[in-house]
């Protein structure tokens, strides 16, 4: 089996979960102090309620808490759980985080297909880390310059699209070596599919 290193695992998970609470005041200030107990036991009333604005944020933050073992023990049948639930209600982070704990065989078989899967419609969503991850993934099949090409248009959609810094710097510098690996024409099709990425709602 072909080994990636996808480089959001872990990355940028605290700096996420912080701003996918952000809607959660006490929950945010519990995590920001270091406070995860509370913080898992305020999300937990929030991932199981009714207000759609909140619960698949609380549920994925649960998702990133138990994947992590921040206040408890790392459980990723419990992070499975809640990022299931969290990607039933649309979050795209969280089917973002699906694909990264099949690619990574944490807590079930490596699936690199159900991977792929997860990443590609998390990257239709706009979701950055899911983009980034599917760059890593196409580029890794260097024999085959289409998806090469398709993991430069996901590096160049991540490295515009993107609001978090280091995932910017990043698809940078993913974007930046596959422009040195490709032709000239095969770089102005990436750039060409990444102009026409229409964003899902």
């Amino acid at each position: 089996m072909k080994k990636y290193i996808f480089p959001v695992i872990g990355l940028f998970l605290l700096i996420t979960i912080r701003s996918v609470v952000a809607g959660l005041p006490s929950a945010a200030k519990d995590i920001q102090s270091g406070d995860y107990p509370s913080a898992i036991r305020e999300l937990t009333h929030w991932a199981m309620s009714s207000d759609d604005t909140n619960n698949h944020k609380a549920a994925c933050a649960l998702g990133d808490l138990y994947l992590e073992g921040k206040g408890t023990t790392k459980n990723y049948d419990e992070a499975w759980k809640w990022y299931s639930l969290a990607s039933s209600l649309g979050n795209a982070r969280a089917k973002s985080m699906l694909g990264l704990m099949c690619a990574q065989g944490l807590g079930r078989p490596q699936d690199m297909q159900k991977a792929e899967e997860y990443w590609k419609t998390a990257a239709e969503f706009g979701e950055t880390s899911a983009q980034i991850n599917l760059a890593v993934l196409y580029a890794g099949e260097k024999s085959i310059i289409e998806k090469q090409v398709e993991a430069l248009t996901w590096a160049i959609i991540a490295s515009r699209d993107g609001s978090d810094e280091k995932l910017v710097d990043e698809a940078f510098r993913i974007s930046e070596k596959l422009t040195l690996k490709l032709s000239k024409e095969k770089c102005l099709e990436a750039k060409e599919k990444a102009k026409n990425f229409i964003k899902k709602d």
